[in-house]
């Protein structure tokens, strides 16, 4: 049994407050924006919401056809951003169900190789098995820009704090930033010597960090 544990960050003498148990290993967990509330996205294929005050069992919980990595709230609680595995690398669907009832509010895209939800919950980007990445609008789902310029598979993306920019990390052994508002690169391509399969921007967007394979 998996079980994710909330700790009370005290100074001096941190205590545990609440186990959530899960049957499978669970891949991500976030709070709610209210903070009343926790998400997690379990190996078993489930998306479940546990209260803060009861952790026996979860408030809620939405069975998806194959292993989820990664679940968050949106910025208003009304909506989870999901991403389900097909294998331990590779994201191969993402979805945006109704945090109240688990429905989908938008189809889900698939065929992905890497996925990421902007900060401020406008833009979805979404790397696909062709090298190209998609910016599609979260509300409408509706792909507003393209940025294509990778020449092997993309294994990560991310949007900067302001959620204007893009960063991208490929097998191509680069790395690049766009606009987000234009699909634009912005600069040359940051090479490295083996493949990148992780970048994230730092708080100010100012600096990246970079992993490679």
């Amino acid at each position: 049994v998996q079980r994710i544990r909330i700790n009370h960050l005290l100074a001096r003498h941190p205590r545990l407050l609440h186990v959530f148990p899960h049957p499978a290993n669970v891949q991500s967990a976030e709070f709610s924006p209210d903070e009343q509330h926790i998400v997690t996205a379990c190996m078993d294929g489930s998306v479940r919401i546990w209260d803060l005050a009861h952790d026996e069992k979860p408030v809620a919980d939405f069975p998806q056809e194959g292993p989820v990595g990664r679940v968050r709230f949106t910025r208003d609680g009304q909506r989870l951003f999901v991403v389900q595995l097909n294998s331990a690398k590779q994201p191969g669907l993402v979805a945006m169900l109704d945090a109240a009832t688990g429905l989908p509010v938008l189809p889900p895209i698939t065929n992905l190789t890497a996925a990421a939800f902007s900060p401020d919950d406008r833009w979805l980007a979404v790397a696909r098995s062709n090298c190209i990445v998609d910016v599609i609008a979260a509300e409408t789902g509706q792909v507003v820009v393209q940025a294509a310029g990778h020449a092997d598979r993309v294994e990560s993306v991310n949007f900067s704090p302001d959620s204007a920019q893009l960063v991208t990390a490929s097998r191509d052994r680069t790395v690049r930033r766009w606009q987000v508002a234009t699909g634009k690169p912005i600069g040359s391509p940051l090479r490295h010597a083996q493949s990148v399969v992780q970048v994230v921007f730092n708080c100010d967007a100012s600096r990246i960090a970079t992993a490679t394979a």
